[in-house]
């Protein structure tokens, strides 16, 4: 699968920009970005899953200060949900995300660029998906009792040549 970046915004702090990967999974559930921590440094990843993922929480630092991000999706219900924390190292980075999406995200997994990954979450449905990126970080998309759909934001140096300009997707008519 070819992975298509859209140029964003220019985290100014760093010098870098800001590309979005495609969306994956549904329309379900409510919105959400996590781009209010766009200046932090992505230190971790929960997720609950149990035949799809029901909850995502990214863990931040800046200067030495941990901050967890909004839950998105939920943990109620008569399952039996796996939890998958997944941590980095000092310089550790996310640059591959790999899973599968559906009507609502059925599976996810995390690689480094240390070589290092997160144990694969969630089910087996859906259509296979492969996000990569020089760091992850940040995530958008929308959650109700599952997350229903997903989108990366990447990080990159500015001179990248695979950075294209091109108007957001269309939004789901209600």
């Amino acid at each position: 699968m070819t992975t298509r970046f859209v140029s964003h915004a220019l985290d100014r702090t760093r010098g870098r920009f800001v590309k979005d990967d495609r969306i994956v999974g549904g329309y379900g559930g409510q919105p959400f970005s996590d781009s209010s921590f766009i200046n932090m440094h992505l230190r971790g990843i929960t997720v609950y899953s149990h035949r799809g993922i029901h909850q995502i929480q990214v863990l931040y630092e800046k200067d030495g200060e941990l901050c967890w991000a909004d839950e998105h999706g939920t943990i109620i219900g008569p399952w039996n949900l796996s939890k998958e924390a997944f941590l980095l190292e000092p310089g550790e980075v996310i640059n591959r995300i790999e899973g599968c999406s559906g009507d609502k995200i059925d599976a996810l997994q995390f690689f480094t660029n240390t070589g290092r990954s997160s144990n694969r979450c969630g089910g087996y449905g859906g259509v296979p998906f492969t996000w990569k990126g020089q760091e992850l970080v940040f995530f958008s998309g929308r959650a109700g009792d599952q997350l229903d759909s997903l989108q990366a934001h990447w990080c990159g140096r500015s001179t990248e040549s695979h950075m294209i300009h091109a108007p957001p997707p269309p939004q789901a008519k209600f």
